[in-house]
């Protein structure tokens, strides 16, 4: 995170928040936190001064990830305890509902984190349907990827999610402490990371994210710290 993003945990009015779990940024370099205590998403300027403030407890139920469709401006809010999604605009007005709670194409149980790839597609940890479903920009139901189960390829606890340059989707698997990594079709590419407390271990992941590098955020939760990998391309197949 930049330094000038340091300065964003305080909010104007005496606010402070009690515990962000996603961010996002726009276009126009405005950054969204959402608050899983306060159930809010809260914006913030360039220069760090708080802008507005979006969502409500009539609204939401228990908030979670987000994530930013800059070309649609475009904001979704994973709704974790509706078991749905929220569509606002940028600046704050509600627009749609994406799912509802079931096993189904298209629902949801207890979803958890949300990304949007380049091709616009929205892609959604439904972390207790143990899958990660794919949706397009008119928030139809796609494809899907994963299963219950203890093999790659399958997932205990999927929750971070995020897109590389190529289309390939990241998936953190928070009870396997792995992170698993799918071409665009849904096939497993490979994996990495394994319990621990060492360089290159995780202890709880959640959050993820994918720079045009192909560098590599892991938010390693229990273990207090953000790891940083490089992913290596080897004949156009992903390496790490």
């Amino acid at each position: 995170m930049e330094n000038k993003y340091r300065q964003f945990f305080k909010i104007s009015r005496g606010v402070r928040l009690q515990n962000p779990i996603g961010v996002a940024v726009d276009g126009s370099n405005y950054l969204y936190v959402s608050d899983a205590d306060l159930n809010r998403v809260f914006v913030f300027d360039p220069k760090g001064r708080w802008a507005r403030t979006i969502g409500n407890d009539e609204e939401i139920k228990r908030i979670s990830g987000i994530a930013i469709d800059r070309v649609l401006e475009r904001l979704y809010v994973v709704d974790t305890m509706g078991h749905r999604l929220l569509v606002y605009s940028l600046s704050g007005e509600k627009t749609g509902i994406i799912g509802k709670r079931g096993i189904e194409d298209g629902e949801f149980n207890f979803p958890t984190y949300a990304t949007v790839g380049s091709g616009g597609h929205l892609y959604v940890a439904d972390s207790l349907n143990f899958r990660v479903q794919v949706f397009d920009r008119d928030g139809l139901y796609q494809s899907q990827m994963g299963t219950l189960g203890n093999r790659l390829g399958q997932f205990s606890r999927p929750k971070g999610v995020a897109v590389d340059q190529e289309q390939n989707i990241f998936v953190v698997d928070s009870l396997f402490d792995t992170v698993q990594i799918f071409n665009p079709s849904g096939e497993l590419l490979l994996h990495f990371g394994k319990t621990g407390v060492k360089r290159g271990t995780f202890w709880l992941p959640a959050g993820i994210a994918v720079d045009p590098q192909g560098r590599i955020y892991v938010a390693d939760t229990y273990n207090k710290r953000v790891q940083i990998f490089q992913l290596l391309k080897q004949e156009g197949v992903p390496s790490g």
